[in-house]
């Protein structure tokens, strides 16, 4: 449905990115098509936060993820209302739904598809009738998500997120793992982005953020096919890798710059393919 969107700034280069990602990689663009409607309640749900006086909290875990049941709910449905858009099926508005009766196990199941713990989710699905459980699954991840979202910018309001966890490379507001990497500024600053809360923070540039080994030949640079903005990068130490991007040659914004992981499908399949591994 699209509620709360607005023709904002951040709207209108959702707008121009998604586009410019469809000229990319027009191999792509039914993967695009389909997530947009996601993409746009993501970035919604984000400038509402944004735009409301909030609580200052201190770094979290995904198994301590703060999960307001009411707010869950609503979120469930504005990103099931999104996946239905995108992929069809009635089974996420049918996951909505189910969770949406009262009294809601949310904050348990959104929990539990964090950490990996499928059982709730098959007694959940059993119980209301819902046949299709990776659908439940996806609309309690892409929940979970945009929750993490809200309590990371509540962490960022305590300036927690100006210095790195030291763990690892882990996301200092939720200490989860990153999914990306991406080259930003002049002097070419290395971000990291959260595989939950989607935080970005300054890492070193020639550090592993998996295994920690910090060396100047560590790191393998896999590029793209005529896309040198577009590129994995491998540890030869651990054998993880994430992909990466390069904002500046395309001046593509930090904050969406993670889209465009829509259009490199392939780099994760040639890696993959030589034995690499995600890191997350």
């Amino acid at each position: 449905s699209g509620a709360g969107l607005s023709q904002s700034g951040v709207s209108m280069r959702v707008d121009e990115l998604l586009k410019q990602i469809r000229q990319w990689h027009p191999e792509s663009a039914a993967v695009v098509d389909a997530f947009e409607p996601l993409v746009r309640v993501q970035t919604a749900l984000q400038e509402e936060w944004a735009a409301r006086p909030i609580r200052a909290l201190p770094p979290y875990t995904p198994d301590s993820l703060p999960v307001d049941p009411a707010e869950a709910v609503s979120v469930a449905e504005r990103v099931a209302d999104a996946l239905e858009q995108g992929f069809g099926g009635g089974d996420f508005a049918a996951a909505a739904r189910a969770l949406s009766r009262r009294p809601t196990p949310v904050r348990t199941l959104c929990r539990a598809v964090l950490a990996g713990d499928d059982a709730p989710l098959t007694h959940f699905a059993e119980r209301h009738g819902l046949t299709n459980q990776d659908a439940l699954r996806m609309v309690l991840l892409q929940t979970a998500r945009a929750l993490a979202a809200k309590a990371s910018l509540r962490v960022r309001r305590t300036n927690a997120s100006d210095k790195n966890s030291g763990q690892g490379g882990r996301c200092p507001c939720c200490h989860s793992p990153a999914d990306m990497s991406m080259l930003v500024d002049k002097e070419g600053k290395r971000l990291l982005h959260c595989s939950l809360c989607g935080h970005v923070w300054r890492y070193a540039r020639t550090a592993c953020p998996y295994c920690g080994v910090d060396k100047a030949d560590n790191i393998e640079m896999v590029y793209a096919e005529g896309r040198p903005e577009e590129r994995a990068e491998r540890c030869r130490s651990c054998d993880a890798y994430l992909l990466a991007v390069d904002t500046r040659s395309r001046n593509i914004p930090a904050h969406l710059a993670y889209y465009v992981t829509l259009g490199m499908g392939h780099l994760d399949v040639l890696l993959q393919e030589d034995g690499a591994h995600p890191g997350v």
